[in-house]
Parts: C-alpha cells; structure tokens; sequence
C-alpha cells in the first residue's frame, strides 16, 4: 500500500489474513501449553478465539481462517510464483 508494490486489494488480503493469524497466536500463546488441538479445546478457549475474531461462534472462525489463508495463498501463489514455472 505505502510503496505501492502490490494492488491494494492484494494488500488488503495479506494484512486481514497476517493480522488475524497474529490475533489468534497471541492468544493461543498465552493459553494453551503445547499445540493447540480443536477436538479438546475447551468451549471458551473457543469462544475467546472467535470473539478475538470477531465472529459469533467457533465454527465461524474456522471459515473465516480458511478464507483468510486461501486468499493469502493466491496472493503469494500470484505475486511469488515466476512466470512460466
């Protein structure tokens, strides 16, 4: 954006995944020993981290990291990936 070396729309698409990958992390770093593992996180370690979100529930959330890490994926798949490989 500052520099202008992507479309802002790619930009955007980075900062929103960059950022709630980070939201998350900070979270997951302070609660959770070890790896963080879904199936027996507790319901407010979830809530917590769809509220962090901003999302109502944990099911949302994961759509949304999906749809955050899919975008950024074709950024860089775009943006990294030469020209004829």
């Amino acid at each position: 954006m500052g520099a202008g070396l992507l479309p802002p729309a790619d930009a955007q698409t980075l900062i929103a995944a960059a950022r709630l990958q980070q939201d998350l992390t900070q979270v997951l770093r302070v609660a959770v020993d070890g790896q963080f593992d879904p199936k027996t996180a507790t319901a407010g370690l979830k809530s917590l981290l769809a509220r962090v979100a901003g999302v109502p529930d944990f099911v949302s959330l994961e759509k949304l990291l999906h749809e955050r890490q899919a975008g950024a994926r074709e950024v860089f798949e775009r943006v990294v990936t030469p020209v004829g490989s």
